[in-house]
């Protein structure tokens, strides 16, 4: 079982024959309004614990211990059982002969950037480096998100309490407050009049509320996804922080991927993939034909418009040292 990216299922054969897979079965995944109330019991696999798992192998490799013997090991002491899964089925399929990376990708826990590593090298010499540095990596992403979660979290349960207060005040306090002015036969002061009106606005937004729920989970539908992530881009303030955070995970993989000695171009098209911002990903992926041609990377970004002066420059300093 599996999925793969295709534009139909001729494609889809195609690809699976040339390695040798014979499919019983082929559907499409296209996403499907439902509503699914099962319980999904499954613990989802951390970046962190990926990470665990990298560095122990790394370890157990420099100590001389064979891969499928590492995969073992770490296997029988990790607690997730997916993850206890992936690895006694990446360490059968090594027993039987599958390539490395072709291994970890059928896994599908793993990042793609990391099976494109493992391509780059035909032996085992180079794996505890691999490993280590790709788990270095998603430590200090885990490490970063986690940060980040806990300085955010208390801001925004005050938000959200200070919201509710605001909201119930102005739909339910004001206005009859509003009503016992009234009965007195006095006018309405001007600040209490815009708090009703607002209040009405209010109520029409819990009325659209069903129907802005529904716009949010069927925006792919609404609005091509790499529309949607270049207007993300301008909004002030968030769409920088959204710029930085792609273009630093973006040059860290790029670095990565280039230690293993794999091409420029290849190393490029691993990198690209780790873009959360469709528009990002796909301006980038048009500079690859360009690379292979010899085109000087720095050029190719530069004329993006999307890469900051400085990355530019310190890219150029690099090129020109080698």
């Amino acid at each position: 079982e599996g999925k793969i990216k295709a534009n139909n299922k001729e494609e889809v054969l195609s690809l699976l024959e040339s390695e040798g897979i014979i499919p019983i079965e082929i559907k499409n995944a296209s996403r499907r309004f439902s509503l699914d109330f099962s319980l999904n019991l499954k613990r989802k696999i951390s970046e962190e614990e990926i990470s665990f798992t990298l560095i122990q192998l790394a370890t157990l490799l420099r100590s001389s211990i064979p891969l499928v013997k590492a995969l073992e090991l770490v296997a029988s002491q990790t607690e997730n059982e997916e993850l206890q899964k992936a690895l006694y089925l990446i360490r059968d399929k090594i027993n039987k002969g599958v390539p490395i990376a072709t291994a970890f990708r059928e896994a599908q826990i793993f990042p793609e950037f990391l099976c494109g590593m493992l391509e780059s090298i035909q032996t085992a010499e180079n794996l505890e480096f691999i490993f280590q540095i790709v788990g270095e990596y998603l430590e200090k992403i885990s490490e970063i998100k986690s940060r980040i979660l806990s300085a955010v979290i208390y801001p925004l349960v005050v938000i959200g309490f200070s919201l509710i207060a605001l909201f119930i005040t102005i739909k339910f306090v004001v206005p009859k407050i509003a009503q016992v002015l009234l009965s007195f036969g006095r006018d309405l002061p001007l600040i209490t009049k815009i708090v009703l009106i607002f209040s009405k606005f209010l109520t029409v937004l819990v009325w659209l509320s069903p129907l802005l729920v529904v716009l949010i989970v069927a925006k792919d539908k609404i609005i091509s996804p790499y529309l949607l992530d270049k207007w993300i881009l301008k909004i002030p303030f968030f769409g920088k922080l959204v710029l930085y955070f792609n273009i630093s995970r973006f040059a860290k993989i790029l670095a990565m991927v280039l230690k293993t000695s794999l091409p420029l171009n290849q190393a490029l098209k691993l990198s690209i993939k780790s873009f959360s911002n469709i528009y990002l990903q796909k301006t980038l992926e048009k500079i690859i034909p360009q690379i292979e041609e010899g085109k000087s990377l720095s050029k190719l970004l530069q004329k993006t418009g999307i890469f900051p002066p400085l990355f530019i420059n310190l890219l150029k300093t690099g090129e020109e040292s080698g």
